[in-house]
């Protein structure tokens, strides 16, 4: 809890001939056990105020001390004041101010209550390019559709666009910031600011303060940037605020073997501004550096300088979503410094005719997937408050203005996203890629130091094949270095959650033929005794699509169980020239396949023990040589893969899994039920499975083992045949279907496309009601409808307490 914010005024009867340079005024609280030292900030003339509040209620003393020692008025002056606590319901005001969590991966409130970052960057939203009522008109949009966070500088922002402060384009009602010459600040603009930085408190949206942008600096010096800093820090630090040290700074640590020679003047600036806001907030507010689109992994020399990570993938189009990825992935699996991440800024909506409502889905799905912390969203009109009466930016971008791109329809749908995730514990969600395939690339190793990544292009975004020709760069060329080396590829899906209680998938969506959306991914590994509630998410108008009950089924009835004694030749035929030991395994050598008697099988699940380097396989609805199905583990190729051979003909090639293991005896498994089938391989300590793969084999067959790479030798073990297990059936799934605003949009109700693939639903009446599961794997219905999906499986029992 906050308590409400204490203000007053102090005045001296001594002038001063440059009252805000010549002396600073500190304020002592002491209470409740703490003392906290408060700058003041200057009214003008010869007084300067302050504004205080606590974590708690109760009595506090004050007193004041200057750097004019010889100043009565504003030393040793002293009083007594009560601080009440918030009794309203602001949550910004009743969770109390923001902190990093424990674990390093969000922020939350002083009480412990999880904070969700949804921020936009609102620019020059202080100024008066957009007016008070319009500031409002925004705020309460931006409210409505679920931000938290408003990024907002003060007045200093865009500098290598705008000449701050003298361009009026950075100036309020009460004019610019500065004075043209950077001499001394103006406190009739904070006059007017005031007013719309309580604004977003007051509509629970948090202001993320921008002191300067980044080439400003080099205009100031630091001295005058500690300042500027003392004066933001004085005048809105009793508030619920985060401190953004500037906009798109690159002060990263000096390599000394190579790079000090040509570094620039300012270099290790920043570094010293961020130094000393740490040390002068009393209240310790979280500090982080909007990034600028750098190769570097951190944005100041000292990266323990700041609380979180505010990263600035890039606006070049789809290359952006994979360089957000790779510098999500490396940042939080790095061993040297925990610290939440949040997206703070990538491809504004609509930019240069890009960066559609699609990639806006997809920037913040694949963000939050991936371990960020929150996600930011922008538009270059809002951001710049274009409006029609004020003068043009020296840069413009787009000749919407702000309050039509207020409308554009990403702002909405990573709203709904957001709402959707803040339904559940979303702050212990974590990646996990092993839980789906097939799956995007993610660089999730531990490491300590700094991945080999090159996460943008070179300016202005080129590619010089000559002197006197350029091209464009493609955009699925970034990132480089390890991404690249490794096939870096986010056209598909991601998956994240929570073990037992929640997994949610992003799909992603390229095309009307795309295959991700068509044939649907994998879910792997579901856990013993744990029942999931599926459901597809439309995410850009937020309707949900039941799937009813997904469960990993008990073991199905026991065909057979064979550990290979002398008496096991009586089970099995071999159907090819070959040869067999038995005594605790088969052991066979050259090109061999061995069926068992007397089975013929539809639906069964098979498994065995395989013993050397050499390929094997599990075959599957056997009818002859030239018409079955097999589960191949091939350690060579170190993958398993499903082939079906019909007709004398090898079928299509189909994905393979590629495995990582060295371990002498892997279990492989199999399971084939109506017109799919799955395999896994498990080597002790992980399990790796194939997708759920259609097959057009569908009449019964018998079951066996092959092995056929010629001149080696292969051994089985522990072989097992069940029957597939019962599935749990949804006799009634919710066919109404409404969006996030509860507008009804129709009922899944009616026949299906005539002569379809086996796998499509017959019709609509039976859309989620067939259960593709096989192992411990689950895979949907193909969606009801194109375009990209969000998968959630939620484990009610599990998760109702924690909503």
């Amino acid at each position: 809890m906050s308590t409400d914010v204490f203000e007053a005024t102090f005045s001296s009867n001594k002038e001063y001939a440059d009252p805000f340079n010549d002396i600073d005024v500190d304020v002592i609280f002491s209470g409740n056990g703490r003392t906290w030292r408060v700058p003041t900030f200057w009214r003008g003339g010869n007084s300067w105020g302050v504004r205080f509040s606590a974590p708690l209620a109760g009595s506090y003393s004050f007193r004041l001390e200057s750097t004019d020692r010889s100043n009565p008025d504003l030393n040793g002056h002293k009083g007594q004041m009560v601080l009440t606590g918030y009794s309203g319901t602001n949550t910004l005001l009743k969770r109390g101010p923001l902190k990093v969590s424990a674990n390093k991966r969000y922020l939350q409130h002083a009480d412990g209550t999880p904070f969700y970052w949804l921020g936009e960057g609102l620019y020059t939203a202080l100024s008066d390019r957009i007016g008070w009522d319009d500031f409002q008109k925004l705020t309460l949009d931006r409210r409505a559709k679920g931000f938290t966070v408003a990024e907002v500088a003060a007045g200093l922002t865009v500098s290598n666009e705008e000449r701050a402060p003298i361009d009026p384009g950075f100036r309020n009602e009460g004019g610019p910031v500065w004075d043209p010459d950077f001499k001394r600040i103006n406190p009739q603009y904070f006059d007017y600011a005031d007013r719309r930085i309580r604004f977003l408190v007051d509509s629970q949206i948090v202001p993320a303060i921008i002191g300067a942008w980044g080439t400003e600096i080099k205009v100031m010096g630091v001295a005058k940037m500690q300042k500027h800093w003392r004066y933001l820090i004085a005048r809105y630090g009793a508030y619920p605020v985060i401190w953004i040290l500037g906009g798109e700074i690159s002060d990263p640590p000096i390599n000394r073997s190579s790079e000090e020679k040509s570094l620039p003047s300012s270099a290790g600036w920043w570094t010293q501004v961020a130094r000393y806001v740490r040390e002068i907030d009393p209240y310790k507010h979280p500090l982080t550096a909007h990034e600028g689109v750098i190769p570097h992994d951190v944005a100041l020399q000292e990266e323990s300088l700041t609380s979180f990570d505010l990263t600035q993938p890039s606006h070049f189009g789809w290359s952006a979503i994979g360089i957000q990825i790779a510098q999500l992935n490396t940042r939080s699996s790095s061993t040297r410094l925990k610290k939440p991440i949040v997206v703070g800024e990538i491809g504004y909506e609509g930019m240069g005719g890009t960066h559609l409502q699609d990639f806006q889905r997809t920037a913040f799905w694949t963000a939050m997937l991936n371990g960020a912390a929150g996600y930011s969203y922008g538009t270059s009109e809002i951001a710049m408050a274009t409006s029609l009466d004020k003068p043009l930016h020296r840069t413009r971008y787009s000749f919407y203005t702000w309050e039509e791109a207020m409308n554009f329809p990403g702002s909405y749908q990573v709203g709904i996203g957001a709402k959707l995730l803040m339904k559940y514990p979303w702050w212990q969600i974590e990646p996990h890629p092993e839980w789906i395939i097939p799956r995007g690339t993610t660089l999730l190793e531990p490491h300590e130091g700094r991945h080999d990544m090159d996460l943008g292009p070179p300016e202005p975004f080129l590619a010089r094949d000559s002197a006197e020709t350029s091209l464009p760069i493609a955009e699925w060329d970034y990132p480089k270095g390890e991404w690249k080396r490794k096939g870096g590829n986010f056209l598909l899906p991601y998956a994240a959650g929570i073990p037992r209680k929640l997994r949610i998938t992003y799909i992603p969506y390229y095309g009307l033929l795309n295959f991700v959306s068509t044939r649907p991914p994998t879910i792997l590994g579901l856990e013993d005794g744990v029942t999931y509630h599926a459901y597809y998410w439309e995410p850009s108008l937020g309707i949900k699509f039941d799937l009813g009950t997904v469960a990993k089924p008990g073991p199905g009835h026991l065909i057979r169980k064979d550990k290979f004694s002398k008496t096991s030749s009586d089970a099995w035929l071999a159907t090819e020239l070959s040869s067999a030991r038995f005594d605790g395994q088969l052991i066979v050598e050259g090109r061999s396949a061995f069926l068992l008697k007397d089975v013929n099988e539809t639906d069964l699940v098979a498994s065995v023990d395989v013993h050397t380097d050499s390929d094997a396989a599990l075959l599957l609805r056997y009818q002859n040589p030239d018409n079955y199905v097999a589960a191949v583990y091939s350690p060579i190729e170190r993958a398993i893969y499903i082939a079906e051979r019909k007709n004398g003909r090898d079928g299509p090639p189909r994905p393979r899994t590629q495995i990582k293991t060295t371990a002498p005896t892997v279990r492989l498994m199999a399971e084939i039920r109506d017109t799919v089938v799955a395999a896994s391989v498990f080597d002790g300590d992980q399990t790796y499975s194939t997708a759920i793969e259609t097959v057009s084999m569908i009449d019964s067959g018998a079951v066996g083992l092959m092995h056929e790479a010629p001149a080696t030798t292969q051994s089985f073990s522990n072989f097992e045949l069940r029957r597939s297990p019962t599935l749990v059936k949804d006799e009634r799934l919710e066919r109404k279907i409404y969006d996030a605003r509860g507008i009804y949009r129709g009922e899944l109700a009616g026949p299906g496309i005539p002569d379809v693939p086996q796998d499509w639903p017959v019709g609509w009446d039976d859309f989620g009601k067939r259960k593709y599961i096989l192992l411990s794997a689950y895979r949907p219905d193909r969606p009801p409808v194109s375009g990209d999906l969000v998968l959630v499986l939620e484990n009610r029992a599990e998760l109702g307490n924690e909503r």
